[in-house]
């Protein structure tokens, strides 16, 4: 169970920018640009929580994980004992990359996860997962660092 919860927090919260449809560019709808894929790229790098607010929180293990995307690529989930984030029990290192407002995660069996980014800012990021189900991360600078939730 732990490690499908993994991989589901790796496959990757509020709304700044919506990306666009072609029937509702900026021009047609007034509103502000959405973001490119280097946008995405730019604000993706850093540390991020699984939030409450997301499809797939488990209350009790969904706050022993962090996970860190870096701007080479790499991305590094962090798995912690319990909540107090001090004894981590597991590391997965995955490849992260964006195409056409698409988060795409390799894995090392050869495995790919493609999450739409429905939304990212400073703060929050949220993604439309493959199964259908929305994905809400907060920005964090660890796994015990639960104070954007």
């Amino acid at each position: 169970m732990k490690r499908l919860a993994v991989i589901g927090l790796v496959a990757l919260s509020a709304a700044c920018v919506t990306q666009p449809t072609a029937s509702s560019s900026p021009a047609a709808t007034g509103e502000p640009a959405a973001l490119t894929d280097a946008a995405i790229r730019e604000l993706i790098v850093g540390g991020w929580i699984v939030s409450a607010e997301s499809d797939y929180y488990i209350p009790g293990f969904s706050e022993t994980l962090w996970e860190e995307f870096t701007e080479d690529g790499a991305e590094i989930v962090h798995v912690y004992e319990d909540d107090t984030c001090v004894k981590e029990i597991e590391t997965m290192n995955t490849r992260w990359s964006i195409n056409d407002g698409v988060l795409i995660t390799d894995y090392d069996d050869g495995s790919r996860d493609r999450d739409q980014v429905v939304s990212i800012d400073q703060q929050s990021m949220t993604l439309k997962l493959e199964d259908g189900t929305t994905g809400i991360r907060k920005r964090a600078d660890g796994c015990g660092d639960r104070s954007s939730i």
